[in-house]
């Protein structure tokens, strides 16, 4: 039988004899990084037979939280995985970087450019869209690759673009991405 320790509103820690299971609730919109830092912690010492689950149902939110997750998914030794009922923006970057998605029945997901607002002076600000913009072409192609083609990638970055998109298709679609690049991996070892 688990031992359950709340450690924070979100985050649920079941632990077993030789791992844990953190169990991260996503809900609502994405806020400020030090809303998250027991989800930081907790993902960094977690170990390779350890596992995180996210429950995602967020329309997206801040874009330095959104790094900070992204870096935590990558770093940690745990595995990944996501169910999602609803992941739109920043939250669609996050599911897409666990090691495994699920789809809640009638879930979906949108994607769109990063949207921000900016306060200073109209050079900063052009500088900001800028970084903004290649900032999100970069995350697009790593995590929108496997769902998204490059002519609807091309699209979102050229903004006022939403795509939506049921769980079931983008399961397929990341299913067929892997076959490809297993085959590609395969004809690259002979």
């Amino acid at each position: 039988m688990a031992e359950v320790e709340n450690t924070a509103s979100a985050l649920q820690e079941y632990k077993y004899a030789n791992s844990k299971h953190l169990i991260f609730n996503l809900d609502g919109r994405i806020e400020e990084p030090e809303k998250y830092r027991e989800f930081f912690r907790a993902a960094e010492v977690a170990g390779e037979d350890d596992r995180i689950t996210l429950m995602i149902n967020s329309g997206g939110g801040r874009v330095d939280s959104l790094i900070q997750i992204l870096s935590v998914l990558e770093l940690t030794k745990a595995e990944t995985e996501c169910n999602v009922f609803y992941a739109a923006s920043a939250a669609t970057f996050i599911a897409l970087a666990c090691d495994n998605i699920m789809f809640a029945e009638h879930s979906y997901m949108m994607f769109h450019n990063i949207q921000a607002g900016h306060v200073g002076d109209t050079c900063t600000g052009e500088r900001y869209y800028t970084f903004l913009n290649s900032l999100s072409e970069k995350l697009m192609d790593k995590y929108y690759a496997p769902v998204l083609t490059k002519k609807e990638r091309k699209e979102l970055s050229q903004g006022d673009v939403e795509i939506y998109k049921h769980g079931e298709e983008v399961l397929s679609k990341i299913l067929a991405h892997n076959k490809r690049k297993e085959k590609a991996n395969k004809d690259e070892a002979k």
